[in-house]
């Protein structure tokens, strides 16, 4: 009986690995959610995207923490410049209980009325700190690859009034891009 105890015990082990992503990263591990508003109807104001990111892991380490470092993509219409990485920072995901699921809330205005910036894209990677380990970084399946979602635009923007039902989440297209 003990051979048998102690053979289960020696196959099951790899199954119960500390690491993360052992199988191929695939583009259904990350999803955004998002809305952009304007709010108030009467004139225009500052337009606003709201972001719920959510990003699958494999098994993890007790005590690991998963990040979304970020940075705002959009153009400068009074130059006609393109901008990339701006107001770069980072957000720490909250892991849904009993899932392999990460989670949490962006929030950026993206337009203002009396700024020719405009934002139209989310540039992000994100960062596993595994207790004991470095960090490793996921945008994609390859290195140096970064994910970039493309924002809602502000002319498709919903407009709100203090009261007002908020519009409904849509998911975000997003693309794998080398940096």
């Amino acid at each position: 009986m003990n051979f048998f105890l102690t053979l289960v015990a020696f196959i099951s082990l790899p199954l119960f690995s500390d690491t993360i992503f052992e199988d191929p990263f695939h583009m259904d591990d990350v999803t955004l959610n998002g809305r952009t508003l304007i709010h108030s109807c009467s004139n225009y104001s500052n337009a606003e995207t709201e972001i719920d990111v959510l990003f699958k892991s494999g098994m993890v380490s007790r005590g690991t923490r998963v990040f979304v470092e970020f940075g705002w993509g959009g153009s400068d219409e009074s130059t006609g410049t393109s901008f990339s990485w701006t107001q770069k920072s980072e957000l720490e995901l909250v892991r849904t209980p009993f899932t392999l699921t990460w989670r949490g809330k962006l929030t950026q205005t993206i337009a203002e009325s009396s700024s020719p910036l405009k934002i139209m894209d989310l540039n992000f990677v994100f960062r596993i700190q595994e207790p004991g380990k470095a960090p490793r970084y996921v945008g994609g399946p390859n290195n140096g690859d970064v994910f970039v979602a493309h924002l809602p635009k502000v002319e498709d923007s919903a407009c709100v009034n203090p009261g007002s039902e908020l519009p409904k989440f849509s998911e975000l297209v997003v693309q794998v891009v080398r940096d």
